[in-house]
């Protein structure tokens, strides 16, 4: 038995074997438990305040700062691994990643863009997707919420949030530091160390360094391919200010600089394209004449106050952010043409949530509480060759700042009924609005640079002056130049502790996504506006707890009902952010961990979704797939949302002569998954070079990623005396080949492909205090 069968068959093993477990670990009970094999509380802050994961009513998902290290979890991508029904990838190598949750997310590239799943650190909202880039290091966990967080999360998201807790100062001296070299030229580095510096004050610094040479050869120029060089550095300071008070402050910054390769798949016979161009049959070929450069620079800093006032808790969390990103595509992925970008953006935000909570453990309690955001995003880009005017000789570019303003009052209640029951309810109202202002333009390409637009030659877009014009010169409708929204969100939960390590909850909460502009555009119609979305979320779910919490058991089932989904459709050039006018999705996670002997620890998590578009009669779809007509895409599943899921993970560890041995594996599976909503549809008129049984195939193909495994193993050794630990490690150990992205240049007959990292292995060196 194979395919996506045998893979729920096995995890419906994995579970069936931790629930046999049970009674077998029931009956070691005589015996004193072992310190060391059971379960530590895991404690997460997703309501705004600290709480056992097994007593919080939403699903929730954790991962420990030990693991993203002793795993080398590089970034947002890699901890979405760890996660059912959670993915992530980038079209822009290491910058700006893109998150699904539960089938919701975004396909939209561009700096002003507005992600589903909010992307938070110790609180702060982090706007910018060149900002969400940063490296995972000294973190003390990741949070992931599932669901609408529209009431105590800062800015309204409809997918969920994800929330990375850095390792914050201590009245304790302590630290942790790594090295590690493998394959590739692999060099990382990692040092976080903290402590008191001076009466009522502590400090921790931290920082990291990375780099890997290009796992892919470009025949083109002969150099590597996928190349990076990452760095960033942390600095805390926390000032117990009286016995009630205390100010923590941060400051950030670092960059992420990669080489992004893209492979060529030709649409016409023998594989070739337009030019002639047919890519060898090799797994690792490439042969690329432009620049795959890509960068992310972030620089932040942000203070958290917070004052026991005796019947109550206040807390200030103001943050300042600044981001930038600058890439270089060579679109075509071949050695001939020029139809190259170059685009990125830079951003500020400045974010400030000040609350007021009852204390903890009150029968009766509550959080009231106001939200402030203020951002200016520029988004810009050079198209080389690619001028509505002049298409394939001269090029097209645009400038484009947006200004977001959000202010918000939000307040939560939670009643403990009985012992056993409580409700809780909490609401938001966010007024919001988005204004833009910029230019578009076609310029005469100039000899030796297809990026210099220092000679324009039609201005089609210009905010300032009033210019809305076509590719002729004729008048076209303005957009708007200012949009807002006021919306009020809401959730409602209850929770049942049906034992003392029993907890069940429901809960229903509406959340929206605010609408925003096309700000990548590429010719006069592109720029436009869309709306919100919102969408209504039913879940249950139920999480225990036996054995003394050697074994744990958590699911939640959901369904999704979407209004106004706003869907990034890829276009003959560039991309559309639209509204769908309906979607649902059904689904379910499971999650369980269990500890059976002393030294063995087991983790599985399945992630199952049901998606698709419930009305969707106008998509906007690249020329060729239906020949410049809308396409009605109802009833067609969603993008990047995989209907399996799967997690599975194991740690054995043993004494060996004044040491730990542990030897470590992890694995994730993903059932097949299209990257856009419109290449699985049958309905379509193509153009003729489209319209065979072989062509449709391969566009199927080569805008999805099949059913794919991908594990991870490590074997380590920590000297118990010293604290030191040597360890190797091999990541995608089967050397699978797979792609992460893909989009079409259908107008030079081709489709270009992001592959995936290939096998990495080394060893590393490892001490904490």
């Amino acid at each position: 038995m194979t395919g996506p069968s045998f893979k729920i068959a096995s995890v419906a093993g994995v579970l069936a074997t931790l629930m046999i477990a049970a009674p077998v670990l029931a009956a070691e009970e005589a015996a004193p438990a072992d310190a060391g094999a059971q379960g530590g509380e895991i404690v997460v802050t997703a309501t705004k305040r600290s709480a056992n994961l097994q007593d919080v009513p939403i699903s929730i998902s954790v991962v420990g700062g030990e693991d993203i290290a002793d795993r080398q979890i590089r970034d947002g991508i890699g901890v979405a691994r760890q996660v059912p029904n959670l993915v992530a990838e980038s079209a822009m190598g290491a910058a700006m990643p893109r998150f699904r949750l539960r089938g919701i997310g975004t396909n939209d590239f561009t700096p002003t863009s507005s992600s589903a799943v909010g992307i938070y650190e110790d609180e702060v909202y982090i706007s910018a997707g060149s900002a969400q880039s940063a490296p995972l290091y000294d973190l003390d966990r990741v949070e992931v919420l599932r669901g609408p967080q529209g009431s105590l999360w800062g800015k309204n998201t409809t997918a969920g949030a994800i929330h990375y807790v850095t390792t914050k100062p201590g009245d304790t001296l302590s630290g942790q530091g790594r090295l590690v070299y493998g394959s590739d030229d692999t060099r990382e580095a990692e040092l976080g160390i903290g402590g008191p510096v001076a009466e009522r004050l502590s400090a921790r610094v931290a920082g990291v360094y990375k780099h890997r040479d290009g796992q892919y050869r470009n025949a083109f120029t002969g150099k590597h391919a996928g190349d990076y060089d990452i760095w960033d550095l942390r600095g805390q300071l926390l000032w117990d200010i009286a016995p009630d008070a205390s100010l923590l402050v941060k400051a950030h910054g670092g960059e992420t600089e990669q080489d992004q390769p893209l492979q060529h798949v030709g649409l016409l016979a023998g594989g070739t394209d337009f030019d002639g161009y047919a890519e060898r049959d090799d797994s690792h070929a490439l042969s690329n004449n432009g620049p795959g450069y890509t960068r992310a620079r972030r620089f932040g800093t942000d203070a958290r106050l917070e004052i026991d006032l005796g019947g109550a808790t206040l807390t200030d969390v103001a943050g300042y952010e600044r981001s930038s990103s600058l890439v270089y595509s060579d679109d075509d992925a071949n050695p001939v043409s020029q139809y190259h970008e170059r685009y990125g953006g830079r951003s500020r935000t400045f974010t400030n949530e000040l609350r007021l909570a009852s204390p903890d453990g009150d029968r009766l309690g509550w959080i009231v509480g106001a939200y402030y955001l203020h951002d200016k995003t520029n988004s810009f880009g050079q198209l080389g060759l690619y001028s509505p005017v002049n298409f394939g000789v001269d090029g097209a570019a645009y400038d484009f700042d947006v200004k977001t303003r959000n202010l918000a009052g939000f307040a939560s209640l939670s009643f403990q009924i009985t012992p056993r029951l409580k409700l809780t309810a909490g609401g938001r109202y966010t007024w919001e609005k988005k204004s833009i202002g910029g230019v578009a333009y076609d310029y005469v390409t100039q000899t030796g640079n297809i990026f210099d637009a220092s000679v324009p030659n039609l201005v089609y877009i210009d905010t300032e002056n009033g210019i809305y014009v076509d590719a002729t010169g004729a008048p076209i409708a303005p957009t708007p130049s200012s949009r807002s929204w006021k919306r009020f969100t809401w959730d409602v939960s209850a929770d049942y502790s049906i034992a003392d390590d029993a907890l069940l909850f429901g809960r229903i909460a509406r959340g929206f996504r605010s609408g925003a502009f096309n700000t990548y555009v590429a010719s006069p119609g592109d720029l436009s506006a869309y709306d919100p979305e919102t969408l209504t979320s039913y879940e249950v779910g139920v999480k225990t707890s036996w054995l003394d919490r050697r074994l744990t058991l958590n699911a939640t089932a959901f369904h999704y009902d979407f209004k106004n989904m706003q869907v990034t459709v890829l276009q003959s050039v560039g991309t559309r952010t639209q509204n769908a006018a309906s979607a649902r999705v059904n689904g379910f996670e499971i999650e369980a961990t269990a500890r059976p002997v002393t030294g063995l620890a087991l983790n599985a998590g399945y992630g199952f979704q049901s998606s698709k578009y419930t009305d969707f009669p106008d998509a906007s779809v690249p020329f060729p797939v239906n020949r410049g007509a809308p396409l009605d895409l109802t009833g067609q599943r969603l993008e990047r949302a995989p209907r399996n899921t799967l997690n599975l993970s194991g740690t054995y560890e043993f004494a060996l002569q004044g040491g730990t041995v542990s030897f470590n594996t992890d694995w994730r599976y993903s059932s097949r998954y299209r990257f856009h909503v419109w290449s699985d549809a049958t309905n379509i008129n193509p153009a003729p070079f489209l319209a065979g049984a072989a062509e449709r195939a391969l566009v199927r193909d080569s805008f999805s990623q099949k059913p794919l495994w991908l594990g991870d193993a490590r074997v380590a050794y920590r000297f118990d005396a010293s604290g030191l630990e040597i360890a190797g490690w091999v990541k995608n150990l089967t050397d699978r080949a797979y792609r992460t992205n893909s989009f079409g240049m259908f107008f030079n007959r081709s489709i270009s492909i992001y592959p995936g990292e290939r096998r990495t292995y080394g060893l590393s060196a490892a001490y904490r205090f």
